[in-house]
């Protein structure tokens, strides 16, 4: 950012105080986004919620003979992120084919591993 007037401050405030602004904003956000995800788990199944947030980070990236794509297993699991978007019915579904069922996220996951 450049001023461009000439014989005084643009701006009443300094750049750092926006720059921490804004990193107070995303650190919010971000709070908010992880509890959202949480509260998701914890209201499509109780015991998966539970599971999933009873590891910490630490201990999922520390368990032992876990590849990389492990851990982004991990982190996805964790994060409720894993692409199941039905492009067809504008909704979260099953990847499988011949998987036709109305049931919640973490169901979906173990259905798919019994499937394959």
């Amino acid at each position: 950012m450049v001023c461009l007037w000439v014989g005084g401050r643009r701006w009443k405030q300094s750049r750092r105080r926006y720059k921490r602004a804004a990193i107070a904003a995303a650190r919010r956000r971000g709070t908010q986004d992880a509890l959202h995800r949480h509260n998701a788990w914890v209201h499509d199944s109780p015991q998966i919620g539970q599971a999933i947030y009873s590891v910490s980070w630490i201990e999922g990236r520390q368990v032992l003979g876990a590849s990389a794509w492990g851990e982004q297993v991990f982190y996805r699991l964790k994060l409720r992120a894993f692409s199941m978007w039905d492009p067809a019915a504008l909704r979260p579904a099953c990847v499988i084919e011949e998987c036709d069922t109305d049931t919640p996220i973490g169901t979906l996951q173990l259905s798919a591993q019994r499937a394959s």
